[in-house]
């Protein structure tokens, strides 16, 4: 009697684990599932930079030789983003986001760089003619093109203007 437990539990035991080839399958089909949820794009959003205010400029926590990125070319604009040799500062949904320089980027005038990278944001300003190279002159302005973009690489603002640089 035993003996006959023992073989119907083993026949239980072969028809309920699954065939190899099938779990392969199913191992195959949810690892599958899961990179495809990880690996999903979100809709491209369109960012919207902020002008940072002179209260702005109060909270940034560092003086010294800088550049800034305005729109066009108006006088009495404020501008959308500050350049330091270090890092930078651009502003969305009224909160002031840091960026630190690429050492490796292109060098722009008064020791800046030409590309900023932040947790979710990489911002690149190019100038707009051959001529723009890297200066030391205490006082410059610049034709540039402000460029961000999203973590997966997408422009999400563009926007021609000037930098306009000040050793202070």
């Amino acid at each position: 009697m035993m003996r006959k437990a023992a073989l119907a539990l083993a026949v239980y035991a072969a028809a309920c684990s699954p065939d190899p080839a099938q779990q392969a399958r199913e191992d195959t089909a949810a690892v599958a599932a899961v990179n495809a949820a990880q690996n999903r794009i979100p809709p491209l959003k369109a960012l919207g930079l902020e002008q940072l205010s002179p209260e702005d400029f109060s909270r940034m926590d560092d003086t010294g030789a800088s550049c800034a990125f305005y729109l066009g070319t108006v006088p009495q604009a404020h501008a959308l983003m500050v350049a330091r040799p270090s890092y930078g500062w651009i502003k969305i949904d009224s909160e002031l986001i840091r960026l630190t320089s690429d050492s490796g980027s292109n060098a722009s005038p008064l020791g800046t760089r030409s590309h900023y990278t932040g947790k979710d944001l990489t911002v690149r300003i190019e100038p707009r003619s051959a001529d723009s190279a890297a200066s030391h002159e205490p006082r410059q302005i610049v034709p540039a093109q402000l460029i961000v973009r999203d973590r997966w690489d997408r422009v999400v603002f563009a926007a021609a203007g000037e930098q306009r640089c000040a050793a202070q």
